[in-house]
């Protein structure tokens, strides 16, 4: 069995294994949203480490308890915030407020807080569609239950 092939039935089984009774859909859907957070969040925090340049904050040197390192630059600079979001809507297109990026809720997940719960209940099924109001106030999701959930967003 070749490397690729052994990688191939390991990764099977690691699914397999998370996804215990789920019905492997649904299973799909879930882990898709999650890889287009990801991609969506590293895209995101790129860009802005990009934009803000030797603003951003080195995320070696903050001591910032699993904040991100854009989170720690918010909380410096609320006065700046508006238009960096403003510019970044003109550069990526969206924009993702530091409590809900990837590692954001990845930190929320290591330390296993009740608040990553709360911001995952909701549906019967799996969720099909996320979306951010573009003010990030809220966050609109449809599944295959046929709910569409509205979720106002606490800063």
């Amino acid at each position: 069995m070749t490397q690729n092939q052994q990688l191939g039935k390991t990764l099977w089984k690691i699914a397999d294994d998370l996804r215990g009774s789920m019905n492997a859909d649904d299973f799909r859907d879930y882990m898709l949203a999650f890889l287009f957070l990801r991609y969506l969040s590293d895209n995101y925090e790129t860009a802005a480490r990009k934009e803000l340049g030797r603003d951003y904050p080195d995320p070696n040197t903050i001591g910032n308890g699993g904040r991100t390192p854009l989170s720690v630059w918010y909380e410096q600079n609320p006065q700046d915030v508006t238009e960096f979001e403003k510019q970044m809507r003109r550069k990526v297109h969206y924009v993702i407020e530091p409590a809900h990026l990837w590692n954001s809720i990845a930190e929320q997940a290591r330390v296993q807080d009740g608040e990553l719960l709360h911001t995952l209940e909701g549906h019967q099924h799996g969720v099909t569609h996320l979306i951010f109001s573009p003010d990030s106030q809220y966050l609109v999701s449809a599944s295959y239950d046929g709910a569409i959930r509205l979720w106002g967003i606490r800063p």
